[in-house]
C-alpha cells in the first residue's frame, strides 16, 4: 500500500494529491490492511489522520465496501482497545 500511496502521479508529481478520492481511497485500504493483520495501534492512527473525500465508488472497490462513518467508526474502536487515557485525548479527540 505504502508504495501506491506515494507512486507518481499521471501529472509526474512524486505523489497522489493530498485529499484526492484516490488517495483517501488508498489510506483507508491500508488502515483496513492494517486492521485485518491485528496491527490495531497503526491502523488507528491511519484512520484517524484520514482526510479526504472517498468519492462515489466508496473507499475499496467499485462496491463502496467502506464509507466515511466506518473511517469514524474503525478509528474510534481501535483506539479506545490500544491507547491509553492520553493517547485517545490527543490522537482521536484533537487529531494529533
Amino acid at each position: 500500500m505504502s508504495k501506491a500511496e506515494s507512486a507518481p502521479s499521471s501529472s509526474g508529481s512524486s505523489s497522489l494529491a493530498e485529499g484526492s478520492p484516490l488517495a483517501a481511497q488508498l489510506s483507508a485500504a491500508s488502515a483496513l490492511a492494517m486492521l485485518k493483520n491485528k496491527q490495531y495501534k497503526a491502523a488507528a492512527r491511519k484512520f484517524a489522520s484520514f482526510s479526504g473525500d472517498l468519492g462515489d465508488a466508496g473507499a475499496v472497490g467499485s462496491g463502496g465496501v467502506m464509507a466515511a462513518e466506518d473511517v469514524a467508526l474503525y478509528g474510534t474502536l481501535c483506539g479506545l482497545a490500544e491507547f491509553d487515557r492520553e493517547e485517545q485525548k490527543s490522537v482521536l479527540l484533537k487529531g494529533e
